[in-house]
């Protein structure tokens, strides 16, 4: 039998496509996965399921699926495709979590403070342990519903309430990777990822805060640290509501700080690198520090840091200034804390220009007078390191 003649050079193709032929038809089949996650139902939360009188007791409106500024939560898992999220409601806040599962922390008053708030939550919700090795992913949500709510309460009794402080709940993402709080911020708030803790009044009337264990300038892994960002930022949107956004810039790192401060003393957060930071911005504790300076001499006026608007220009000490302003005004004159921000809101001034005459007309205070009593306040009250 006579074969027709192949050219040398054509051999390496048909060896190399011979090759592809046998190694096609022995490869499985590919499998098919689905795209998302199973979307988010109200039987999902562990500690609560179907039981209405244990969501009751827990204060949640809501688990699963529930409307979310102008989209719902089933949106947000399909967004976020294998993060898995977890949905809860409150009476103030709307949360959607994907935070990771947390051992107990080592630092000894962190987890004394932890444990606390478990036995605080075990009394709403008998299934949480008592001796507990870690924090899982639920129980997480649950631990942060608590903490926003007793931070809501702290609020209105301090700074008071308003008719438009109702439209709408403040919505708090709290993600695993920063990258989901990126994805999120470019599908529905048309935003650049951010590299810190994001702040963000939406249409829709309700407010945002997103934040994520590792962002790019941030790492909020540790649970005292994320619970420390999100108190400061909760805080300054609950004021930039009750304030309709007529907020100085020291009033809203002074009130901002201050809850931060009542709950998690241990770390200091800040919405922008202080110039001048030191070290361990924590140490000797925030009061000590001001006392400190104080008896050192140091007299700042308030006019200089009612001028302040720039907040990537402000040095450390100007955040602790403010914290130690707005922590002297409520101790001693928390009465007029919800007039002052009725003054500062009503005021038709230039934002920067509105306090000095805000505190002149509740409290009869010149700044020099503001000025001598803080200073009194500081050095009588404040610990010694």
């Amino acid at each position: 039998m006579h074969l027709p003649r192949v050219c040398s050079a054509r051999w390496p193709l048909l060896l190399l496509l011979a090759g592809l032929a046998s190694a096609q038809a022995t490869l499985p089949r590919p499998v098919t996965l689905p795209r998302t996650l199973p979307h988010p139902s109200d039987a999902d939360d562990p500690f609560t399921k179907d039981d209405a009188a244990a969501r009751t007791r827990a204060g949640v409106v809501a688990v699963g699926r529930f409307p979310w500024a102008d989209h719902t939560t089933v949106d947000i898992q399909s967004l976020m495709g294998f993060e898995p999220f977890r949905f809860l409601e409150t009476a103030h806040f709307k949360i959607a979590s994907s935070l990771a599962p947390l051992p107990l922390p080592e630092d000894r008053a962190v987890r004394k403070r932890l444990l606390g708030e478990l036995d605080e939550l075990r009394k709403k919700l008998p299934s949480v342990a008592s001796a507990p090795e870690g924090v899982d992913a639920w129980l997480r949500v649950h631990l942060f519903a608590q903490r926003l709510e007793h931070l809501h309460a702290t609020f209105t009794s301090t700074f008071g309430t308003a008719r438009d402080d109702h439209q709408g709940k403040t919505l708090v993402l709290l993600c695993r990777s920063g990258a989901s709080v990126g994805t999120y911020a470019r599908n529905y708030l048309d935003l650049n990822p951010p590299r810190r803790t994001l702040r963000h009044r939406l249409v829709t009337g309700e407010s945002l805060l997103a934040a994520a264990e590792h962002l790019p300038d941030e790492d909020l892994a540790e649970d005292a640290r994320l619970h420390a960002a999100v108190a400061y930022h909760a805080a300054r949107l609950l004021l930039e509501r009750r304030a309709a956004g007529a907020v100085p810039l020291w009033l809203g790192e002074g009130v901002g700080h201050w809850f931060r401060e009542r709950a998690v003393p241990e770390v200091a957060h800040f919405a922008e690198h202080p110039r001048e930071l030191p070290e361990t911005p924590h140490e000797p504790g925030w009061g000590a520090n001001v006392r400190a300076r104080a008896t050192a001499g140091w007299q700042p006026p308030a006019a200089e840091l009612f001028l302040a608007t720039d907040p990537q220009l402000l040095r450390f000490v100007d955040h602790v200034e403010a914290w130690s302003r707005v922590d002297f005004l409520i101790r001693t004159e928390p009465p007029a804390l919800p007039i002052l921000l009725h003054m500062l809101r009503q005021s038709s001034e230039p934002l920067v220009a509105r306090s000095a005459p805000a505190l002149r007309a509740v409290l009869g205070w010149q700044l020099a007078e503001f000025d001598a009593r803080w200073r009194h306040h500081v050095l009588a009250n404040y610990p010694r390191e």
